[in-house]
């Protein structure tokens, strides 16, 4: 049975910084930058996006899933221009209402991915979401999740001690 319930809970934070430059002749500038972080206890009830399961780790208690949402992209940059083509608006005739109004674009755009977590896979053929919450052997937990930072990883070949 799947019951979806609307009890999630989320919250955006967000800043944006715009710069716009205009030069004589038709040239244009444009640049915006934003921060935002997105936090969530659960970002898709109902399994649509790609790298997320709706299901809960307690759904006694869902707040123990709130973290980054999957959507959260932390930085994102755009730049784009815009030059008016000044010498075709003396054109007259034909070619002046052809080519009058006519410009050079762009656009280009950077961020920052989606946030990620790792598993260290199965050990001992049981699957890292049978692992979680059980005690914590000797040296270390039973399950390494790393949550975007990549020190935390430490791959070992299959078969090898350290992967045992």
């Amino acid at each position: 049975m799947t019951q979806v319930q609307s009890v999630g809970t989320s919250i955006y934070h967000a800043f944006e910084f715009e710069v716009t430059k205009q030069y004589s002749h038709g040239l244009n500038f444009f640049g915006s930058y934003t921060y935002g972080h997105s936090i969530d206890d659960v970002s898709d009830a109902l399994g649509v996006l790609i790298n997320d399961l709706p299901n809960l780790q307690d759904p006694r208690n869902i707040a123990s899933n709130r973290g980054n949402s999957e959507f959260d992209i932390r930085h994102r940059v755009v730049l784009s221009h815009m030059f008016d083509i000044p010498w075709t608006k003396h054109f007259t005739g034909v070619s002046g209402k052809v080519l009058d109004g006519w410009s050079f674009n762009g656009i280009f755009s950077f961020q920052s991915g989606f946030p990620a977590t790792l598993f260290s896979g199965p050990r001992k053929g049981i699957s890292d979401v049978a692992l979680l919450g059980l005690p914590q052997p000797p040296g270390g937990s039973s399950t390494d999740r790393i949550n975007g930072d990549p020190t935390l990883l430490h791959p070992a070949p299959s078969g090898s001690p350290a992967a045992a």
